[in-house]
């Protein structure tokens, strides 16, 4: 589902558009990362499609972003999804009582 809305013009025209208003807002005229405040060259979905599909061209859900933080908050959301995967296991299976 998210390849079809990064490849739809609807997503195309709704990414330039985050990135001329974080453009015209910043004193140097050029997209600030609202993570760490160097260039953006992408935008974000704050809460993920995976989470929200109803929210992908929803404007108050994205922001721009380097790729950097994107690829560092893409990683550590699915380390988040594997270990909560791993814990509800868990909870499924309760350790064997010793004797």
């Amino acid at each position: 589902m998210a390849n079809r809305i990064y490849s739809s013009p609807a997503w195309r025209n709704l990414r330039a558009q985050v990135l001329h208003e974080s453009a015209m807002a910043s004193p140097t005229g050029l997209p600030v990362c609202a993570v760490c405040g160097g260039d953006a060259n992408a935008v974000d979905h704050i809460l993920p499609i995976s989470e929200a599909p109803g929210r992908a061209y929803d404007r108050e859900n994205c922001r721009a972003i380097c790729r950097k933080c994107n690829s560092s908050r893409n990683a550590k959301r699915q380390h988040q999804l594997a270990r909560m995967a791993r814990e509800r296991r868990l909870e499924e299976y309760p350790p064997l009582r010793e004797w």
